[in-house]
């Protein structure tokens, strides 16, 4: 009977990571960006600026918009792994190209800057790119290690694609003497399930307004609305892609080495938006 893996081990991503280099979970950057983008919050977009006002109007409104100073929008990209997307993000936020629904909107003006994150290191080629993409070694489930490592300003845009996935994997973690203080026990009374910490946790660093985007193959990630009880709201959930392979997928037998074809059933891929209140 074959082992089953442990996704949420870290000794199986530090071995995995001694031999990966690149590796995207569920959907591809290039096709996630498009869902990001249409689900940005709203202290990365600007009111609609009508073009059909005078100079005179126009120069009150740009002295205006120069009172307030550039502030730094911070994305945080957790368990990044190999996976390009925090510099397509990256990428993405310095471009000034745009789809037609955020050029509605008009463009964030502020800087953006989108950091990496696992809690095991990950191979240094997986992170180059010609955009500076910070990297930190973070543990989201705990919360010391993530104030810690927390801009002063907070987070206001979390990514994770399949991480809450492989979280999930995780039995219940003990609460720390701040969690009991705050009632942030789970279904057992004193240990909550991962799902319930990590949603403690982020809440206690996302800025009030801010989104968590996280991309999964569960159809019923946070269906039992346990977000509620940790101060998110959930904005929306939408099945974005499928894993579904046409023609089968090729798997080596790791004893005998031989090859086959496996079909595997198709599964949903499904973003889910929570916003911070």
């Amino acid at each position: 009977m074959p082992v089953s893996t442990d996704f949420s081990s870290p000794v199986y991503w530090s071995n995995r990571f001694e031999s990966e280099q690149s590796f995207e979970w569920l959907i591809s950057d290039q096709d996630l960006l498009p869902f990001i983008e249409e689900n940005l919050p709203q202290q990365f977009l600007l009111p609609y600026e009508d073009t059909t006002q005078n100079e005179k109007g126009d120069e009150e409104d740009h002295q205006q918009s120069d009172i307030r100073p550039e502030k730094t929008l911070n994305v945080l990209h957790f368990g990044s792994g190999t996976s390009s997307l925090g510099s397509s993000l990256q990428r993405y936020f310095d471009s000034a190209k745009s789809t037609s629904k955020t050029k509605e909107k008009g463009k964030c003006k502020d800087k953006v800057q989108v950091y990496d994150s696992d809690y095991v290191p990950t191979p240094q080629s997986s992170h180059s790119s010609d955009v500076d993409i910070p990297f930190i070694l973070l543990d989201v489930l705990s919360l010391q290690s993530l104030k810690s490592n927390t801009p002063e300003d907070e987070w206001d845009l979390i990514i994770d694609k399949s991480t809450c996935d492989a979280i999930s994997c995780g039995g219940p973690i003990p609460l720390s003497i701040e969690e009991e203080g705050k009632g942030a026990e789970g279904e057992s009374g004193s240990l909550p399930y991962p799902i319930g910490k990590l949603l403690y946790n982020l809440s206690k660093v996302t800025k009030i307004g801010g989104r968590w985007i996280s991309i999964s193959y569960s159809l019923n990630r946070f269906d039992d609305e346990i977000y509620t009880k940790y101060g998110w709201k959930l904005i929306k959930k939408q099945m974005i892609s499928t894993t579904y392979i046409p023609g089968g997928r090729i798997v080596k037998d790791p004893r005998s080495g031989e090859e086959r074809v496996v079909h595997e059933p198709e599964t949903g891929v499904w973003m889910y938006v929570l916003g911070r209140v």
